[in-house]
């Protein structure tokens, strides 16, 4: 059960049963003289809702099956041999964190929380993540030693630090008898705070919202909207997680400020610090590196900075409602059936055509959500097919992120997980262990 989570339990978890009472009994013979009694459920059980949780969870589950027997250690040496590497070289061990801590939220199985906190552990550890210091070599410390603060010197380690923070919003809801691991998880979200504190300064200074403040559209075509917007989501889970930290007011400013400048059109005459400002097409069009790209052309990150109010039973602020939907419906056009009856996009892409990497939720789209995450669970692939690797997964450093590396992969892997993750506490959101 370790390395294959089967259909079954995933079916008996979704129902709320009990895994390994149903699993006897499914598998105990039965005597003539005992008599078969069928509890009546508690509850009517929607089998749709069943399905749907049921596909998010084993989508997510096939990080742990394929890099369940993966050496670790190879990465985390080659990121603390390369400080000028990219931030995404921790998405692969977030991603493992998660699916280690899905599998306890299932089975209540102890040996999967300790590989979660291993995890997570190792993703915040300060010669991993960095502590901001002159003598860390990862890409956080780098930003310390940078002044004025620019762009270029810490591209993407904020949405990295919100996977983190996201971890700790599902730890919260953990409560272990093990006072050993709880004290850890106690520890983590006091180091992850420490993270999240530094990142969330370090945006609060006049250079966010990122220019040029006009940019993807046709003259330009290299939009902006992302950067905005991831900037925005590690703003929002920062004073959304920690609300009680001494800038958590304006973080979330600041954090609204970026998603209100993360899709704007050339029709809303929107001006910036006495400068134009727009980000997106009239349409709802993103053009991201000069193409229309449906990696860029969607708002799955803001929709993750609006999950941390969700999970936290607020509103969903309307900075992070605008234009939105207008940026959905345009992407949703790129989303269409093959002769096959699999959804594919019909622009170029890179993996190309497969619109089921984004279960984009809170959208009025739940039939296609829903769709797409059925197609996803039996392709049993995420980015693309990936044997399980038994072996180191930094193999050679010289290869790093490219395509003929493990390690490229892994990062494409675990990206999937986190756009899953996010569906799945969207629709399920956890359920306090103590209760």
């Amino acid at each position: 059960m370790k390395n294959a989570v089967s259909t079954l339990t995933l079916v008996l978890v979704c129902l709320g049963l009990p895994v390994e009472a149903q699993m006897r009994t499914a598998t105990a013979p039965i005597r003539d003289a005992e008599p078969i009694v069928v509890p009546a459920p508690a509850r009517r059980v929607n089998l749709a809702e069943v399905e749907f949780k049921r596909n998010l969870l084993a989508v997510m589950d096939l990080m742990i099956r394929t890099y369940g027997q993966t050496d670790f250690s190879s990465l985390v040496d080659y990121i603390k041999a390369t400080p000028n590497g990219s931030p995404n070289n921790v998405v692969p061990i977030d991603a493992m964190a998660h699916g280690y801590l899905s599998r306890y939220e299932m089975f209540r199985d102890r040996a999967d929380l300790v590989k979660a906190l291993d995890m997570f552990e190792t993703a915040a550890k300060p010669d991993v993540y960095g502590d901001g210091s002159a003598t860390s070599s990862s890409f956080v410390a780098r930003v310390a030693n940078v002044a004025p603060l620019s762009w270029g010197k810490v591209w993407a380690s904020s949405p990295t630090s919100a996977y983190l923070m996201m971890g700790v919003a599902r730890l919260r809801f953990v409560h272990p008898d093990d006072a050993a691991l709880a004290a850890r998880i106690e520890a983590l979200d006091l180091r992850v705070g420490s993270i999240s504190t530094q990142e969330a300064d370090r945006r609060l200074g006049p250079d966010f919202p990122s220019r040029p403040y006009v940019s993807g559209t046709v003259n330009d075509g290299d939009s902006k909207s992302e950067e905005n917007a991831w900037e925005a989501y590690c703003l929002i889970w920062a004073s959304q997680t920690y609300p009680s930290y001494p800038h958590a007011q304006l973080w979330e400013t600041k954090g609204l400020e970026l998603a209100l400048h993360s899709f704007v059109t050339p029709n809303e005459n929107r001006m910036l610090n006495g400068e134009p400002f727009s980000t997106i097409e009239d349409s709802g069009e993103v053009r991201n590196h000069r193409v229309i790209n449906p990696w860029y052309s969607n708002p799955e990150l803001l929709q993750m900075a609006a999950l941390a109010y969700r999970l936290n039973g607020k509103a969903i602020p309307p900075e992070l409602l605008h234009n939105v939907q207008k940026v959905y419906d345009r992407y949703r056009t790129y989303c269409v059936k093959d002769a096959t009856g699999r959804w594919i996009w019909d622009r170029p892409s890179d993996p190309a055509g497969d619109p089921s990497i984004f279960p984009i939720p809170g959208m009025g789209d739940d039939e296609f959500v829903r769709s797409i995450v059925r197609q996803k669970a039996a392709d049993g692939y995420l980015w693309l097919q990936t044997e399980p690797v038994t072996g180191k997964l930094v193999i050679d450093p010289a290869l790093g992120f490219s395509p003929e590396s493990h390690l490229w992969r892994s990062i494409q892997n675990g990206k999937v997980v986190w756009y899953y993750l996010v569906a799945y506490l969207w629709y399920f959101p956890p359920i306090d262990s103590s209760n």
